[in-house]
């Protein structure tokens, strides 16, 4: 990516009003699951279209032309997320600072070892509390840290309906919970590279189809 993460991210606190002027960090997995939902409704789009139907025909809410917006944001759907957050931010290591990025490795952690979604949302929920606690308050890293642990457990919430469909549905459900945590984990880490619900949203919805493909009603 030419656009460096921290940069996306501190760009899009102006450009993604949908969050970013927000001052209830809480509204991040709301909003998330809003338009996850609307793009999954809309057959969910490729990579090279979620954007554009996510402003087009589910309405989120740009401060710039939908050219930019999707120009801005299009790199990230493209990225590999199945590489650990503290790859991909590494390069803003310094810039966060250790105390921050100690919550990346400890995200990495959750999604790598829990064993179910209920063991996740706890775990998120800790470092949620942490991040209150440690974290400078007015701080950039504080906000992104809390609203990146918000939307990840709006996502567990999210898909942890579908693993329950599934599961009704099919007569097995064997692997189901590593494939959707793959997707909880393109969720955050998404949000964490561009702080923007929109193309979380975008990247959870290419995921989710990845993973459990296009199977009537998964949704």
């Amino acid at each position: 990516m030419k656009t460096s993460l921290l940069s996306l991210a501190l760009l899009s606190l102006a450009s993604a009003p949908a969050l970013a002027q927000s001052a209830n960090p809480a509204d991040a997995g709301e909003l998330h699951n809003r338009y996850l939902a609307c793009l999954l409704d809309h057959g969910g789009p490729p990579p090279e279209k979620a954007l554009a139907v996510l402003v087009d025909g589910c309405g989120y809410p740009i401060q710039t032309s939908r050219e930019e917006f999707i120009r801005t944001f299009q790199p990230t759907l493209e990225v590999d997320y199945t590489q650990p957050l503290t790859r991909l931010m590494a390069g803003e290591r310094e810039a966060y600072g250790e105390t921050a990025f100690v919550f990346f490795e400890r995200i990495d952690d959750v999604l790598a070892t829990s064993a179910d979604f209920d063991e996740v949302d706890t775990r998120l929920a800790v470092l949620q509390k942490e991040a209150m606690q440690v974290l400078p308050e007015k701080s950039e890293a504080r906000e992104l840290m809390l609203q990146s642990l918000t939307l990840g457990r709006g996502s567990v919430a999210f898909w942890r309906k579908v693993e329950g469909r599934l599961g009704a549905g099919q007569t097995t459900r064997r692997g189901w919970f590593g494939r959707l945590m793959a997707v909880v984990g393109a969720d955050l880490k998404s949000y964490v590279s561009s702080f923007s619900i929109g193309a979380a949203a975008g990247a959870s919805a290419v995921s989710g189809v990845n993973q459990i493909g296009e199977a009537s009603g998964w949704w």
